[in-house]
């Protein structure tokens, strides 16, 4: 039975747009999400919308989806926002939007909080507001937040504070291949750079 052309209803939406998805068929996905109930009831499917769009660099629709989502109060979505201000150099907007992501509960906007601290991007620059972030950030079990921190230890730190700090960067180093050797796109994974073939382009 064609999916798309079947009866949908908003509680098997996103279930549908799933299989699709780990079937390899992100056209049909997309086209399910994007027809009603699904459009207008399904967060999950708005928030794929959203993620897919900006993927390919269409911000405006991405922007529409997110949005969506967001009247819902999605944390992720709201997420995506703040993506799509950063890219476009709004840094106020992508601070502002990263606060309320992580409000909301979405650790992954801790990481990028601390680094608009520590580069002084849409706000004032202030390293202790960066560290504290980046130790939110991996408190949510994102390993890039407590690489960061460490980093600012290297950066900012006295030569005991980095023999110090080289025990914990060794074991972010070693965590982080066994979660890539397991799964590379493993959440915990998220921002780290291309050493594990991972997009660093401030998206999912």
């Amino acid at each position: 039975m064609n999916v798309i052309n079947s009866e949908i209803n908003q509680s098997n939406c996103w279930e549908q747009a799933y299989k699709l998805i780990t079937e390899g068929k992100t056209s049909e996905a997309m086209q399910l999400c994007q027809r009603l109930p699904c459009a207008n009831d399904s967060v999950d499917c708005q928030r794929y919308l959203g993620w897919s769009f900006y993927d390919v660099d269409d911000t405006e629709k991405a922007l529409y989806w997110f949005s969506k989502a967001v009247d819902k109060k999605d944390s992720e979505s709201m997420y995506g926002i703040g993506c799509i201000h950063f890219i476009k150099r709004d840094f106020e907007s992508a601070f502002s939007d990263y606060h309320t992501s992580l409000k909301w509960g979405y650790g992954r906007s801790a990481y990028w909080l601390g680094y608009m601290y520590e580069q002084g991007l849409g706000t004032d620059k202030n390293i202790h507001e960066a560290k504290r972030h980046y130790e939110l950030g991996y408190e949510y079990g994102y390993l890039i937040s407590k690489r960061a921190s460490i980093n600012l230890v290297f950066k900012n730190g006295n030569f005991f504070q980095k023999l110090l700090s080289m025990p914990s960067l060794l074991y972010i180093i070693f965590r982080s291949m066994m979660i890539a050797k397991n799964d590379i796109n493993d959440e915990r994974l998220a921002d780290i750079p291309n050493a594990f073939n991972l997009n660093n382009n401030n998206s999912r």
